[in-house]
């Protein structure tokens, strides 16, 4: 603070003093001001009555300090305080007068006791009016800012300061309200080196203004400038690739087409531009799920990939400021893999030496320049070393000559221009599916049996066969061949049956009985038997006979003429009715009567009494089968 007065003597008995200081500043066009005061009365001495303080400002009363208060036993007493800021408006020069002044109050009844009252007067400093700068806009680096300023003094000149960080980027000297500021290239170029890793950043702006060459003071404002369009500079042009194997472009022709799994890809990327000051700090490169790196321009080795179908390769580039650009290129891929076969090896009726190869062989593509090519080569299972790579063609049969006895081994190898596969297969030994061994009385099933009275499946023994228990003595053995089963099997005694069917019976002794309709013969015909058989009355079937129509004549005796109507039709018959007569007579006086009627049926039917039959034989045949029987008798 500034002391206006000090120690200056309010008071003479009993003795008193008074201090004033003062500060001040301005706010905009207005001067503030703010007040310390001191009043202390010499320790023993003594003043009962209550102090007032009145503050003028050019005039004009801006406070009254109530110092004192009465009080009627105080001796040796100081007071002190500070005041609030009290403002004197549009004061921009000149000087601001000051006048203040102790008052006695009074409140001490002896009226011997004067009343006391002293004042002071000052011109109090006026700060000169500094310009004000408004506030600035967040902007975009490289447009213009707009610049709001507030004069107080028109012959004042204002000089604004940009600056980044502690770095003067601008300075405009006279500038005035309203100005919108631009930087130049050059500038900007500095500022873009200062913001070199960052988009953003906070900018100062300072103006100082200036009665002649004095300073009157400054006002500043900050905001955040903003680079934009800053992105790195980057595209396809920028990226190129290889396949760097020379096997497969030896095949393919064209580097720029890869062979799946086999080519090696090489990519190169030509430098960035980084821009607005920023440099590149690496380039990602990301293809098939896999991102290599790196910090500056260059080659990047992928090596072997594993596609067949095209892939594309993204490559990032980020530069200092972590701005980042990407382009894309296509990777062309051509599908391959290994060659592949269809093998088709078997002996001619599964069994003979005779025996025959195919194969069907496939390959990649590779844009028609890939072909493949077929060897093969063999050995009895049972030896070490294979016969010596034969060519075949593809999908062509040939014929071998393997001995039937063994299993051969064979390896196909099927050959690209880029790699081989080897199928590894084997001709069995020749052998039918289904075996029967009548000198061993064995069966085998994929395999020739190898014991006596055994099933073996695929050269295992599965059982022992017993033809005591299949055919035992007293069997039934049936074949459309005459061989005897002795031959066969080798065993027992058979009896071939001859001239009859087989008759099922749950009698045991024997297969000839009389049961049914008679005993009958066979007359044993190659394509089957014709029997002949006579029924007897009372086989006879039920049944009816007719009588044709017919005429009776008979005499009369006598010349009464009486005629019997009624003719009797025979036993068992019934009587037919006469339907008609005629009458004759004679010279002798005699009549001859003929009587018509119609036919009569008899009254029994099946074997019913009164009438014979003579049956002849006759012959039936049923469906069968001719086959040789056999019956084991021991």
């Amino acid at each position: 603070m500034e002391v206006l007065f000090s120690s200056r003597q309010w008071c003479s008995s009993p003795k008193g003093n008074w201090t004033i200081e003062y500060e001040h500043q301005r706010s905009g066009s207005d001067m503030q001001y703010r007040f310390k005061y001191t009043v202390w009365i010499n320790s023993g001495g003594w003043f009962y009555n209550a102090i007032k303080m009145p503050i003028y400002l050019n005039g004009t009363n801006i406070a009254t300090i109530q110092v004192k208060t009465y009080n009627n036993n105080e001796t040796g007493w100081t007071y002190s305080g500070t005041t609030g800021w009290y403002t004197v408006s549009n004061k921009t020069s000149g000087t601001t007068s000051f006048y203040a002044e102790l008052v006695d109050t009074g409140g001490y009844a002896q009226a011997n006791w004067n009343k006391y009252d002293t004042s002071a007067t000052f011109n109090l400093t006026v700060d000169p009016a500094k310009s004000v700068l408004g506030s600035v806009s967040n902007f975009t680096i490289g447009n213009a800012i707009p610049m709001t300023i507030t004069k107080y003094s028109s012959s004042f000149v204002d000089n604004l300061v940009i600056k980044y960080g502690s770095t003067t980027v601008k300075t405009v000297n006279g500038i005035t309200n309203g100005t919108s500021v631009s930087f130049t290239t050059s500038e900007l170029n500095t500022i873009y080196s200062l913001m070199s890793t960052v988009n953003s950043g906070a900018f100062s702006f300072e103006i100082t203004t200036y009665n002649g060459s004095t300073s009157v003071g400054s006002s500043s404002q900050t905001a955040t400038g903003s680079i934009t369009g800053a992105n790195p500079t980057f595209s396809s042009s920028n990226i190129t690739y290889k396949d760097n194997n020379s096997t497969t472009t030896a095949v393919t022709g064209n580097n720029q087409y890869l062979v799946q799994n086999l080519s090696k890809l090489l990519v190169t990327l030509t430098a960035a531009t980084g821009n607005k000051g920023a440099t590149i700090s690496k380039y990602e490169a990301t293809l098939n799920g896999v991102t290599k790196t790196i910090t500056s321009a260059g080659n990047i080795d992928y090596g072997v990939i594993n596609s067949g179908s095209n892939l594309t390769l993204n490559v990032k580039v980020t530069d200092s400021r972590g701005n980042t650009s990407t382009a894309t290129k296509t990777i062309q891929f051509l599908p391959w893999t290994l060659p592949t076969a269809i093998i088709n090896l078997k002996r001619k009726n599964n069994y003979e030496d005779t025996s025959y190869l195919k194969v069907q062989a496939s390959c990649s593509s590779i844009n028609s320049k890939n072909s493949v090519t077929i060897q093969y080569q063999y050995k009895k299972t049972t030896e070490s070393s294979y016969s010596t790579l034969t060519s075949i063609s593809n999908n062509t049969q040939i014929t071998l000559t393997l001995t039937k006895d063994s299993a051969w081994d064979f390896k196909i190898v099927v050959t690209d221009k880029f790699g081989s596969t080897t199928y590894n297969t084997v001709l069995a030994k020749g052998q039918f599916i289904f075996f029967v061994d009548t000198k061993k009385l064995s069966v085998g099933i994929n395999c020739f049996p190898t014991n006596n009275e055994s099933l073996e499946v695929n050269g295992q023994k599965i059982g022992a066969i017993d033809f005591n228990k299949i055919y035992p003595v007293g069997s039934i053995y049936m074949s459309v061949q005459p061989t005897n089963p002795k031959t066969l099997f080798g065993i027992g005694t058979w009896t071939q049956l001859k001239s009859g069917f087989i008759y099922a019976t749950s009698n045991t002794s024997g297969v000839t009985g009389t049961s049914g309709n008679g005993t009958g013969t066979s007359t044993g015909a190659a394509s089957g038997d014709t029997g002949s058989t006579a029924l007897t009355e009372a086989q006879m079937p039920s049944h009816y006979h007719t009588v044709n129509d017919h005429s009776h004549a008979q005499r009369t005796i006598g010349n009464d003429g009486n005629i019997n109507p009624w003719v009797s039709a025979g036993s068992g018959g019934s009587a037919g009715v006469y339907t008609r007569q005629q009458v004759a007579w004679y010279n002798s006086g005699k009549a001859q009567v003929t009587t018509y009627g119609s036919a009569p049926n008899t009254n029994s039917k099946g074997s019913g009494s009164g009438h014979t039959h003579t049956l002849n034989s006759h012959t039936h045949t049923i469906p069968y089968i001719s086959v040789y029987i056999w019956k084991r008798d021991s």
